[in-house]
């Protein structure tokens, strides 16, 4: 495996951490940092690093390949059943801490359980463990690695197979376009314009996304069945909408739904037809819950770590618009 191009995630920037960070930038990976102290922080951002506290680490996981965990956390743990569902299909997990919290106690038995909806199977694959999650329709698995050994570069002896296909298509674009009468029998410098070419062969090329309005019909629309009514996705594909999700939620008259929250999308209520309240507090103040009567044309915001629960009030469906940014994802609902 090459670390070019991967996503890493460093979560605490000491001795172990600095070094782990220096290794996969040298190798070509974007490098992210989670850590609690602020004079780290400004160390790690005065080398170039992308560093935030632990409060943003939801917000970075869905887009890391390689998550490394490396504190001196002896209380609670830094990667959790939260934090896994986040985790994108063929995440690595590795624990390079000194503390005994690093990863939840609940990941590193082998077994299955539920949470959040979520059905978690931990596996033993030789010294690592293979955690395979379930949810509706869905299903991704992760790797944590307890072998001592984080990044493999290679996985197995031999080069990897990107480096390969680069220095093999320079060697033969070289070749043909050598000119034998300017060749010499020591080293020959490869023309920068063949590194160039070679270079935007490997690169994606925008011409072939498509960047298009797209038209939706009723046939296109897609039903799901909830236990208080429906929602109907529009559907698009990521590459036409990538920033937001669009549904149009639909509860039967006197119905409710469980309460949940989101780490990372933020979503907004556009009301259209019923009457229906809201319930809404933090998940950190579970005792503080606000209560908003909603009518046709209210319109309200839901930001992240707030539960929110409706519950019909009229005896006519509710019909609602949920946006969704970034979009909404199964593995983003975690309820109380």
């Amino acid at each position: 495996m090459s670390l070019a191009t991967k996503s890493v995630l460093i979560i605490g920037y000491g001795k172990v951490g600095s070094g782990l960070a220096d290794m996969s930038r040298k190798h070509g990976a974007n490098v992210s940092i989670i850590e609690i102290d602020p004079v780290r922080q400004v160390l790690s951002k005065a080398k170039g690093f992308t560093a935030l506290p632990p409060h943003f680490i939801n917000d970075l996981l869905p887009h890391q390949d390689i998550i490394i965990s490396c504190t001196s956390n002896y209380e609670g743990h830094s990667l959790g059943i939260e934090q896994l569902l986040l985790m994108h299909d063929g995440a690595i997990v590795f624990n390079a801490g000194s503390g005994h919290g690093e990863i939840a106690p609940e990941l590193a038995r082998l077994g299955e359980f539920e949470k959040h909806h979520a059905k978690i199977i931990i596996q033993a694959e030789g010294d690592d463990l293979r955690c395979v999650v379930q949810k509706m329709d869905s299903k991704k698995e992760i790797k944590i690695l307890s072998s001592g050994y984080p990044i493999n570069l290679r996985n197995q002896k031999g080069t990897p197979e990107d480096i390969i296909d680069l220095v093999f298509s320079a060697m033969l674009l070289a070749a043909i376009k050598a000119k034998p009468d300017t060749l010499h029998k020591s080293i020959n410098n490869l023309d920068y314009s063949i590194e160039t070419e070679v270079a935007n062969l490997f690169k994606t090329n925008l011409k072939d996304k498509t960047y298009s309005p797209v038209l939706m019909h009723s046939t296109d629309l897609e039903l799901d069945e909830r236990p208080y009514g429906g929602v109907v996705k529009f559907g698009l594909p990521s590459e036409h909408l990538s920033r937001f999700s669009l549904a149009r939620a639909m509860f039967r008259p006197k119905s409710q739904t469980e309460g949940h929250y989101h780490s990372n999308s933020e979503e907004a209520y556009f009301i259209e037809q019923g009457t229906a309240d809201m319930i809404v507090w933090h998940y950190l103040l579970p005792e503080e819950k606000a209560i908003y009567h909603l009518k046709v044309g209210d319109y309200l915001t839901i930001p992240t770590g707030f539960f929110h629960k409706v519950s019909v009030t009229s005896d006519e469906d509710f019909v609602c618009l949920v946006i969704a940014s970034p979009p909404f994802s199964i593995w983003d609902q975690f309820f109380s």
